[in-house]
């Protein structure tokens, strides 16, 4: 195969201009017409090209190549290798390609479609397929020819593309192509560029005299051109436009145009920075007079642009809070004299303002967090965002009351479970009453799930300091157990609420083993004020059921004098204990009588049930039960009944 690279190789030495002629019909060329620099196979400019030029316009590039190779062979091997192009060349050819003139488009695709190899052939086919995705900017006096190179191009990685990449290919025939756009001449966009490009070589005086020449005196006097500020104007609609000529355009400036360079900066706030930068590097003397007129006016908004920040010049008591949070957080330089003006009392802001401040930035604050008294509100506060605060919050945990106690342990709930056991693991065993307090009422202010749960019952379930605390998460055996020993007084009996009901706590109380306590706990009961009826009614006849419980009666006389509505349930009551010989039981026996003493007259008929003996025994015991009976006998009551005649005669006998 035989491959031909430059053109010099398709001409004699006779045809082929020489250099003069060359240079000769470039000066014949008309002034913006496109210059051939390179060699682009299959196109040329009919009008401005050389004779050999408008033949290879005429002809197929491969056509030529392969007369050429005829006329004027080349000692090169048989099989001649594509030239060595490894893919960080290809890259840097291909990138850039719609922007190329037409002319270097062809060039590119010719020497693509000479260094194509296996190796690279996907690389290219990400090209083509980039380059199918919109049309190509190409004149349509070329199109011929781009079809003709793209085809090959084609063609060639058919071959060289492994079978997985060929239906990506097939689905590309030709490629679009449009117009390039043209664009009207823009004088002022002239001047720019072609000041740019001056600044890199002449000085000051002479690009100002480009300026002058460049406009008509009736367009524009010299004396009323200022060349700084006209340009600051064009590059304000792109300031990246500067690059490298920032020194000469800061050079420029003068101390009169302080005003109109401040209005430039404020109008491109998001490049101030690097604005205000470039006039302290390149026009030290002009940057100070800049300052000078931010701080004398108290522009705040530019301070943060500022490169250096002379806090000796800024007025700290006005200074805005939208200000200060971008110096503080900005300029770490004289932060700590941001920092001490604001716990000071220098600057004053709203709290809300200073908390919200804190809270974003608290790594920046930590250091003197201690210094602000916060409220425990506002600690939480910044804590929700920062863990560190809850560390500062809890390391001095005595100075907190109760309330403020709760309101962290509910602060508490909203943070992961991760994160409770690593605070409470290290004090778990700490004897110090500010913890019991916190973990308390951490445990008391929700219900904890399963994981926590077995985390506090592993270390906790044995210290009777947690005990209330953990009940809900205890076995009902272990708190019956605790009951006589827990249940002192009414906060404790709220705990045993969360557990049992009014009336369970009522019943079990009776045969707790210690008397004392169940005498308390009974009592405890009896004034809640939860208790009513349903609770009695629930817990005395239970008993009933079984061995009546030593303080059986005293809870009935209680519970009636609690609730006088009871009496009718009493009477019936005491109609059952006849019936179970009550008498039998001393201790039950002596309450017994003291309940028909309460009740009155209606608890005749109940003592008229009784054996005579017993009658007999309890009226010796109670001349209360003596007077009730003979006035309810007085009044003429009970004549008729056989038991109540029994009883009258009885009461006849003593004396």
């Amino acid at each position: 195969m035989l491959v031909c690279w430059n053109i010099s190789d398709l001409i004699s030495s006779e045809d082929a201009p020489t250099r003069s002629s060359r240079a000769e019909r470039r000066k014949s060329m008309p002034r913006h017409s496109p210059q051939i620099n390179s060699f682009t196979p299959g196109f040329c400019c009919p009008r401005t090209c050389f004779p050999w030029q408008r033949v290879l316009h005429c002809f197929p590039a491969c056509t030529l190549l392969f007369a050429a190779a005829k006329t004027y062979p080349m000692n090169t091997p048989d099989k001649a290798e594509p030239d060595a192009v490894d893919s960080k060349q290809l890259v840097q050819l291909m990138m850039g390609f719609r922007s190329l003139n037409y002319l270097r488009k062809m060039h590119v695709l010719c020497r693509l479609c000479s260094s194509i190899t296996r190796d690279n052939a996907t690389l290219v086919l990400s090209f083509v397929l980039g380059l199918s995705e919109n049309p190509v900017e190409m004149p349509s006096i070329a199109a011929r020819s781009l079809h003709f190179h793209f085809g090959k191009l084609r063609s060639i990685l058919l071959r060289h593309l492994p079978p997985e990449c060929l239906p990506f290919l097939e689905t590309i025939k030709q490629l679009a192509i449009t117009d390039p756009v043209t664009t009207e001449f823009d004088e002022h966009e002239y001047l720019v560029s072609r000041v740019l490009e001056a600044l890199i070589t002449y000085s000051t005086r002479e690009i100002e005299n480009f300026v002058k020449n460049f406009h008509e005196p009736r367009e524009m006097a010299y004396n009323e051109f200022s060349f700084s500020k006209y340009f600051l104007e064009k590059a304000q609609e792109s300031w990246s436009r500067l690059k490298d000529c920032k020194r000469y355009v800061m050079m420029s400036l003068h101390e009169e145009e302080v005003l109109f360079f401040v209005e430039f900066v404020d109008n491109n706030r998001d490049k101030a920075c690097e604005i205000f930068l470039s006039a302290y590097i390149f026009n030290r003397k002009f940057y100070d007079a800049v300052e000078h007129h931010v701080y004398s006016h108290e522009l705040q908004s530019l301070y943060e642009t500022l490169p250096r920040i002379d806090m000796a010049r800024i007025n700290l008591a006005s200074l805005e809070f939208s200000t200060y949070e971008k110096l503080v957080i900005g300029r770490p330089r004289v932060r700590e004299t941001l920092l001490d003006a604001l716990t000071s009392g220098v600057v004053a802001y709203e709290r809300p303002e200073i908390v919200g401040l804190v809270a974003d930035n608290y790594d920046i604050f930590a250091p003197k967090i201690e210094m602000f008294s916060f409220s425990i509100e506002e600690s939480l506060e910044i804590a929700e965002k920062n863990e560190g605060m809850v560390q500062h919050i809890l390391k001095d945990i005595g100075r907190f009351e109760t309330p403020e106690i709760t309101k962290i342990a509910v602060f508490l709930h909203r943070k992961d479970e991760s994160f409770i056991k690593s605070l409470f693991a290290p004090v778990l065993d700490s004897k110090d009453k500010n913890w019991i307090a916190l973990i308390n009422s951490y445990l008391l202010s929700k219900p904890l799930s399963e994981d926590l749960r077995g985390f506090f019952l592993n270390h906790l379930s044995d210290d009777p300091s947690y005990f209330y605390s953990l009940m809900p998460y205890f076995k009902k055996e272990k708190n019956l157990e605790a009951l006589s020993k827990l249940l002192v007084d009414e906060a404790s009996l709220k705990h045993f609420l969360r557990v049992f009901t009014l009336n369970e706590i009522f019943y079990f109380a009776h045969y707790v083993p210690n008397i004392e306590s169940a005498k308390n706990i009974t009592k405890l009961c009896i004034d809640n004020s939860s208790f009513n009826e349903s609770v009695v009614m629930f817990a005395i006849p239970k008993m009933e059921m079984d061995v009546l419980p030593p303080l059986f009666m005293r809870s009935v006389i209680l519970s009636y004098m609690r609730l006088p509505s009871l009496k009718k349930f009493v009477i019936g009551l005491l109609y059952k204990l006849v019936k179970r010989a009550i008498w039998l039981d001393p201790g039950l026996f002596e309450g017994f009588i003291k309940t028909l003493e309460i009740m009155g007259s209606e608890s005749v008929g109940v003592i008229a049930q009784m054996p005579s003996d017993t009658i007999a025994e309890v009226l010796k015991k109670s001349r209360k039960l003596v007077g009730i009976s003979k006035r309810y006998f007085a009044e003429g009551k009970g004549v008729k009944d056989r038991n109540e005649r029994r009883l009258r005669s009885i009461l006849l006998t003593l004396r």
